[in-house]
């Protein structure tokens, strides 16, 4: 039942006699804004989002759900910064940031939803699916069957900085704070 996904050979060769060379587009869509503002001789500051959103993968080369190639893969990901940086007087200055990032990913199976039972698979190993899609096979020396290469994640991390520098006679003395939390 399996083998009805493989496409038959589309030349004459012994070997080699399946050419596959679907096509499909990776983009990757960005783009970055960034403000600042001068509140005076000792102080600025900036804030700047982020985004991206990139769609990578492989096309389906058999044109079926029993392709083995990998499904495609849509990100997004954000940013955001806001910076502000204080000169308190010539030997103290004083910067604190903050910045997010939220990202996540998905990608579905080919043959997502598929009901293995219809190929010959016990109902027990059908049932103890975690993606119900055609489990990937191999056979050496030839193309695999199947990919059930499935995901979803998302994460934020947060970043919160603050500082001191202060110049004492011959010595700087830095000081500050460097928080970080991730949630994935």
């Amino acid at each position: 039942n399996l083998l009805g996904f493989i496409p038959l050979p589309n030349n004459n060769n012994l070997t080699s006699n399946l050419v596959l060379s679907p096509v499909i587009s990776n983009t990757s869509n960005t783009g970055d804004i960034r403000i600042d503002k001068h509140f005076g001789d000792r102080d600025q500051a900036f804030i700047r989002v982020s985004l991206q959103n990139p769609f990578t993968g492989s096309a389906n080369d058999y044109g079926n759900p029993g392709t083995y190639s990998n499904p495609p893969l849509t990100q997004r990901r954000q940013a955001g910064t806001a910076h502000n940086q204080f000169i308190y007087s010539p030997r103290i200055l004083f910067e604190v940031a903050y910045g997010i990032i939220h990202q996540y990913g998905t990608r579905t199976a080919w043959s997502n939803g598929f009901d293995i039972t219809t190929l010959g698979f016990a109902p027990n190993f059908a049932a103890g699916q975690q993606v119900k899609a055609i489990p990937y096979i191999t056979i050496g020396g030839f193309s695999g069957i199947g990919n059930s290469s499935q995901n979803y994640s998302a994460q934020v991390n947060h970043t919160l900085l603050a500082s001191m520098i202060a110049s004492i006679g011959r010595h700087t003395l830095k000081t500050g704070i460097d928080f970080r939390a991730y949630f994935i």
